[in-house]
């Protein structure tokens, strides 16, 4: 007769192996659409090569929109990248 403990402890013990297989495979992240990308105000301010405070300016002309998600302050990858190809003040 098989003892039960022996086949839980087996079953564990495969468990564990998997589990600590997956944990050191490298994973795979896919690239993001630039509609899924949000930047935070410094990373537009790189992004548009301007200062925080023109990154205000541009907020309150209109012509970025920002996203508040949580307390932040973000923006839309695609967005920011519509308004460069419309426009000619950047």
């Amino acid at each position: 007769m098989i003892n039960p403990f022996e086949v839980i402890e087996s079953r564990l013990s495969s468990i564990e192996n998997l589990i600590l297989d997956l944990k050191h495979q490298p994973t795979k992240v896919e690239p993001k659409n630039d509609s899924e990308i949000y930047l935070t105000r410094k990373e537009t301010a790189e992004f548009f090569k301007v200062s925080l405070v023109s990154i205000h300016n541009y907020i309150n002309r209109g012509l970025i929109r920002p996203l508040k998600i949580g307390n932040k302050t973000m923006f839309n990858k695609a967005e920011l990248i519509n308004v460069v190809e419309s426009s000619n003040r950047f």
